[in-house]
């Protein structure tokens, strides 16, 4: 929660320092900074996606000679809260382009502009020098990555590029729909005014179309690393090629988004500000803003808490809390049923998220990881071997990416975690209970009931009023 809280401020204070730069129009910077500060982000990410406009305004700090101090102080403390590899190479990237174009432009204040780029690069490789090293240079010892056998799949050029443009992705929601449409008609309708405009006017809407054009590029890019042609070529190099998503500019969307929102605010209220209309101007940029926090406030994670507040039951709110979802009580029972030093076996769990048994001292055999061993997949596939060769599906899931190294079940193929009201039954589970054992593995936790398996023994259920899971334990021989 303090987390949450932590990088909501960041996303807040960020874009409305931006804004503010940009726009000067503190109102603008207020309504827009609030709408995204509740964007229903991941706050496990840190500041990858939602720290960006911070970062922006540091940056523009420094090439306006501004405040070189805070910018400075921010640049330093990013790396620290936010992923290389998931936004960091990108703002690396972008910032070592316009340290490029400061040279060559020769800006005066390059230096100090060159002089963030180097702050942000080297620290982000100095806290990510094992991971930099490992992709960069041999590894050396016995350890070889599952992500050496990743096969990247080809998905339709325009499809990618339009998903991308209209919808965004999942892990960074942006919710943009809205400002797409409504940007798209204030640009229309600016550029029928645009010579009337002042020079000021003119100069930030220049800015606004840059911002356009970097949000066409970053799909335009996403669609052509999944075009085919690229990816067989991909394919074919393999190592960093196939394993690095150089894509992820798209980390970078929801600001962008957002920043676009801002100048759409502005140029919406001053096409309002002229002619017949000019009583609208309040009303109509209002009730832009009023839709807009409508549209992200449904899906945003502070509606779903205020429910949560009200209506505590999972059963008839529909999600679980933090107690209910890792059930702390019912694992500790289970733990006490066992009655041996958790580090003395191995568990399994089957239609539950293994960071549950994990999270509550369980030594997991599976698990979500984007690193780990091959020869652990390898093993591993061992077990699940039956299941997979009764969906091709799965089969292709894991073998051709793998990290997800969960006990797949045909019968609930891509389901991962099972309430207690579901009342799934599974009546043909297998796996390879030789391999199983041969890796220390003695215990399945499973939310479903399995049934038709002659090398399971159900030892106990395990269920409370608190707990969203009903539990079987089951002893593998």
């Amino acid at each position: 929660m303090l987390n949450y809280f932590i990088v909501a401020v960041a996303a807040y204070l960020g874009m409305f320092l931006c804004l503010k730069e940009l726009l000067n129009k503190p109102w603008i910077s207020l309504c827009t900074a609030i709408i995204f500060s509740v964007l229903p982000f991941y706050s496990v990410y840190g500041l990858s996606v939602m720290g960006q406009p911070l970062l922006l305004y540091a940056s523009i700090l420094l090439w306006k000679n501004k405040k070189e101090k805070i910018s400075y102080i921010i640049i330093f403390l990013f790396p620290f809260c936010s992923s290389l590899v998931l936004a960091g190479y990108a703002d690396v990237i972008i910032w070592m382009l316009f340290c490029v174009y400061a040279w060559v432009s020769k800006h005066k204040n390059k230096w100090k502009f060159l002089g963030g780029f180097i702050i942000l690069l080297v620290e982000y490789l100095i806290l990510n020098y094992d991971l930099v090293s490992q992709m960069l240079f041999s590894q050396g010892g016995d350890f070889v990555s599952h992500r050496g056998e990743w096969v990247i799949k080809a998905d339709p050029f325009l499809t990618k590029f339009w998903e991308l443009l209209e919808i965004g992705h999942s892990h960074a929601a942006s919710y943009h729909k809205f400002i797409l449409v409504v940007s798209a008609a204030v640009i229309f309708f600016v550029l029928c005014v645009f010579k009337s405009l002042k020079d000021e006017e003119q100069r930030k809407f220049r800015q606004m179309l840059m911002f356009y054009v970097c949000i066409l590029f970053i799909a335009f890019f996403y669609a052509f690393w999944r075009f085919k042609p690229v990816v067989d070529l991909r394919n074919s190099l393999g190592g960093l090629f196939v394993s690095f998503q150089v894509d992820r500019f798209y980390w970078l969307n929801p600001c962008l988004w957002y920043i676009i929102f801002g100048y759409t605010l502005y140029f919406l209220y001053l096409l309002c500000s002229n002619g017949k209309i000019r009583f609208l101007k309040y009303t109509v940029t209002f009730l832009v803003i009023a839709m807009a926090t409508g549209y992200v406030g449904h899906y945003s994670m502070l509606k779903k808490n205020i429910i949560k507040l009200f209506q505590r039951s999972y059963q008839t709110q529909g999600y679980a809390s933090w107690e209910e979802f890792f059930s702390p009580e019912l694992f500790a029972e289970i733990k006490e049923y066992i009655g041996r030093p958790v580090n003395d076996y191995l568990v399994g769990s089957v239609g539950l998220y293994p960071s549950i048994p994990l999270y509550n001292g369980f030594y997991c055999i599976d698990g979500y990881s984007n690193n780990y061993d091959l020869k652990h997949k390898l093993d591993f596939r061992k077990i699940i071997e039956p299941e997979l060769n009764k969906n091709e599906k799965l089969k292709v899931y894991f073998d051709d990416w793998g990290s997800r190294c969960y006990f797949f079940s045909n019968e609930i193929p891509f389901e991962y975690n099972i309430n207690k009201n579901r009342g799934v039954v599974l009546k043909n589970f297998q796996v390879n209970t030789q391999a199983l054992t041969e890796k220390g593995c003695e215990y399945l936790i499973s939310s479903v009931e399995i049934l038709n398996n002659n090398s399971l023994k159900l030892e106990k259920v395990f269920e409370n009023k608190d707990s969203v899971y009903k539990i079987f334990l089951y002893k593998i021989f």
